[in-house]
């Protein structure tokens, strides 16, 4: 416990899940600088982004094949409306 006070006064990052409102800014702000919404896998900026994205395809391609998985409508249509490609 003391390591973590004296992390915390370093202002040391806890890595933490980002919210899918964090995601879709992420996302938005990726598209206002790049024209489109086609994250690349490899791409790390923005805490990896790239991975998310690239995971965010998989999961919609389960939903699609209608198996278990954590893609929801309304996932699906945020992204979109921002021009996420599948």
């Amino acid at each position: 416990q003391q390591r973590s006070g004296v992390l915390e006064k370093l202002d040391f990052g806890w890595k933490r899940r980002l919210t899918l409102e964090n995601r879709l800014a992420q996302l938005a702000d990726y598209r206002k600088n790049n024209g489109d919404c086609n994250v690349p896998c490899q791409f790390e900026g923005y805490n990896n982004l790239g991975k998310w994205a690239d995971n965010q395809r998989q999961q919609h391609r389960l939903y699609k094949e209608d198996k278990e998985c954590s893609m929801t409508k309304e996932r699906i249509r945020a992204m979109e409306k921002l021009g996420f490609k599948w």
